[in-house]
């Protein structure tokens, strides 16, 4: 079996503008996965977008995001989310939007397939989302450990392929 970074190294090498949602509650412990990867992501490039990287912490309201997404002309849009999938939790994994149409793995409201149909169809460009399996799902601020390693090694994982693709 592959591993996700090296389907994602695959996904992204033609990649001349990637756009990064950070999907996530922050108030509801690991959901908040997806949108402290963006923050962290965002520290990673100086805190501005830039012509190669955009990045957006949508945090529950990734719909409200789509307007700026639109405008940097993305040729990938990579959505980072917890995605409930039965897998050990802090699992990381790659979902293509097709996979996702007839299965609610997002603990949010907005189903995924709708958001990425919407941005393919607005944009041309393709989509990507790397789910986070999440251990807790409650009121609180925090990670679990498992979801804080993986939200580590997806954030490490950008800055090496910004590193070399963009020079960032």
């Amino acid at each position: 079996m592959r591993s996700w970074k090296k389907d994602l190294a695959e996904k992204l090498k033609n990649a001349r503008k990637i756009a990064i949602l950070g999907i996530g509650n922050l108030d509801l412990c690991d959901d908040a996965a997806g949108a402290i990867v963006a923050e962290r992501i965002q520290k990673i490039i100086g805190g501005k977008n830039n012509a190669y990287i955009a990045v957006f912490p949508c945090y529950e309201a990734p719909e409200n995001f789509t307007s700026p997404v639109k405008k940097e002309k993305p040729t990938h849009i990579v959505m980072v989310d917890s995605c409930l999938s039965g897998r050990k939790p802090g699992s990381i994994f790659l979902l293509m939007p097709d996979e996702i149409k007839n299965v609610d793995v997002s603990s949010h409201k907005l189903p995924l397939y709708l958001l990425s149909d919407y941005l393919k169809n607005e944009t041309g460009a393709e989509i990507i989302i790397i789910g986070i399996e999440p251990e807790l799902l409650c009121k609180g601020n925090f990670l679990s450990k498992p979801v804080e390693s993986a939200v580590n090694e997806i954030s490490d994982w950008f800055s090496e392929f910004f590193k070399k693709s963009f020079q960032v």
